[in-house]
């Protein structure tokens, strides 16, 4: 579970498991896809004010699962930004109106993080720069998933650049404006 504070606010995010589906009375709004398919992964958010809850919502989308971990969510002054399966949605974070949802990724999208204005994403299969207003900037892919064999997600984010390893361990370095610097295979 994810805790973030703003204002007199306090945001939880936390996995929500299917069987939630069932029983969706208990979320004031619920973000889920539009398109007939049961939802991949689930997140449940919730706002408190002094300890009393005031919204709770569901979101959910397709690709492969995702949990809530460390860098599943960040807060961005007045928003609330997160991957779900294949998916980043940005939310009011005083209010948890759904402000826009962009599919960042074909699979899985593991993690987000600030940069600038923007945010980069860690996807399983494309490393992708989304605008504070959730356009895609650039996205850059690999010979294969940018996950190691280990599970390990293996993103540096350093001051001028973005390194990625991939599945077999080959080494990716990219600018912020999403040009290759370098690649070297791994033997």
């Amino acid at each position: 579970m994810l805790t973030f504070n703003v204002n007199q606010y306090t945001i939880t995010v936390k996995d929500a498991i299917s069987r939630d589906l069932d029983n969706l009375s208990g979320f004031d709004v619920v973000y889920i896809n539009d398109d007939g398919y049961k939802p991949t992964s689930m997140q449940a958010i919730h706002l408190h004010s002094d300890g009393v809850l005031l919204k709770s919502i569901v979101l959910g989308a397709n690709g492969g699962g995702t949990g809530v971990y460390a860098n599943t969510a960040l807060l961005d002054g007045d928003r609330l930004v997160t991957c779900c399966s294949d998916s980043v949605f940005c939310l009011c974070a005083t209010s948890l109106e759904l402000l826009w949802k962009t599919k960042a990724d074909w699979a899985t999208c593991f993690a987000i993080y600030k940069y600038k204005q923007d945010y980069i994403i860690h996807g399983e299969v494309e490393l992708s720069r989304l605008d504070r207003s959730g356009n895609i900037v650039w996205q850059q892919s690999g010979a294969d998933i940018f996950v190691t064999p280990h599970g390990d997600s293996n993103l540096l984010l350093l001051e001028d650049s973005i390194v990625a390893i991939d599945f077999e361990f080959s080494k990716y370095v990219f600018d912020y404006d999403g040009n290759t610097i370098s690649y070297t295979r791994a033997h």
